[in-house]
């Protein structure tokens, strides 16, 4: 069976820069990066919705520096057959090299507004860093 899939909206649903004033730049190795995400089906519409929150840490000081959001809506045809079941963890495919494929398309498109937000800034040269594909399964298949 085909499946047919498409990304239907892209968008940056959050962004702060938290730098404290007259304060340093941290130094590149004191950056650290976090996340929190939600994926969620939505039948009705036939659509998968990602979103992806990092938040860039300053692990020397334990401040939050900044945080910038994505969601992504992909839709899924036949999503039942992509889909086969959803609860409070998360959702179940049976298709797992697609979602890798949506997580990518989001943490990419992040790594895009990140890089745009914190230009001229002096968090210009913090780039989100490639992350494996085994550590973002890891991160989004680990119960909360």
């Amino acid at each position: 069976m085909e499946i047919k899939y498409s990304i239907t909206k892209l968008n940056e649903t959050r962004y702060s820069l938290e730098m404290p004033f007259g304060a340093e730049s941290p130094a590149k190795q004191d950056i650290m990066f976090s996340f929190r995400h939600r994926i969620i089906a939505d039948k009705e519409s036939s659509s998968i919705i990602i979103e992806i929150i990092v938040f860039v840490n300053d692990k020397k000081n334990g401040l939050t520096l900044a945080e910038n959001g994505v969601t992504a809506v992909f839709n899924v045809d036949p999503f039942d057959v992509v889909v086969v079941a959803t609860d409070e963890d998360g959702i179940k495919v049976s298709e797992p090299r697609l979602m890798d494929t949506f997580i990518n398309i989001t943490i990419g498109a992040l790594r895009g507004v990140l890089a745009k937000n914190f230009k001229q800034t002096s968090l210009e040269d913090c780039i989100l860093p490639l992350i494996p594909m085994e550590e973002v399964r890891r991160m989004f298949t680990t119960k909360k």
